[in-house]
């Protein structure tokens, strides 16, 4: 009976690590969909806010 609890145990193992595969493959898609996740938390109104493209016009007429 103990190599039968051992080996569920190890089905069970298997099954976790496919599990785990399978989410790192899913939130690395998740990333690369979303090129740059800081950019939300600078910038949470997606280009509602005047404020940075005000910057970049100041920047570039420096130029």
């Amino acid at each position: 009976s103990r190599d039968n609890y051992i080996s569920s145990l190890l089905q069970q193992i298997k099954l976790l690590e496919l599990e785990v595969s399978y989410l790192k493959n899913h939130h690395r898609q998740y990333h690369s969909k979303r090129p740059s996740s800081q950019k939300e938390h600078q910038d949470p109104t997606p280009s509602g806010d005047p404020r940075p493209l005000e910057v970049n016009n100041n920047s570039s007429t420096d130029n």
